[in-house]
């Protein structure tokens, strides 16, 4: 989520960060998502560290495209995937800054809530 410079409205980015030491795996991807990412590679900070390659895709309909492409492979994330497929399907086919079809803000809860690190504990009643 972000906020634009003078508005107190917060609009959504959906964004996938593959992250990969092996160009092999990056470069795989770009060709099969030509035009729907960006790449950057981020140098160690010490000899034994590796070269780190990020592959970086963002947009409702580029995320949408390549999450349909994936998801059916995913295991970890699969949950993550469908709970951002259900938010960009409802931005696909409109302009930028359009108004939001649902509210955005249980979703962005709810991936907020699956990307916490650490053990999952049960809540207390």
């Amino acid at each position: 989520k972000s906020k634009r410079k003078g508005q107190n409205n917060k609009s959504f980015a959906p964004k996938i960060m593959i992250s990969n030491t092996d160009i092999r795996v990056i470069d795989w991807l770009k060709d099969r998502f030509e035009g729907l990412c960006l790449f950057n590679d981020v140098k160690p900070e010490t000899e034994t560290q590796k070269k780190v390659n990020n592959l970086m895709i963002s947009g409702a309909p580029s995320v949408h495209v390549v999450l349909e492409q994936v998801s059916p492979y995913m295991i970890i994330k699969k949950e993550r995937a469908e709970v951002i497929m259900e938010f960009t399907s409802t931005r696909m086919g409109k302009p930028r800054g359009s108004p939001y079809d649902i509210d955005p803000m249980p979703i962005a809860i709810k991936l907020n809530q699956m990307n916490k690190k650490g053990p999952i504990r049960a809540e207390r009643s």
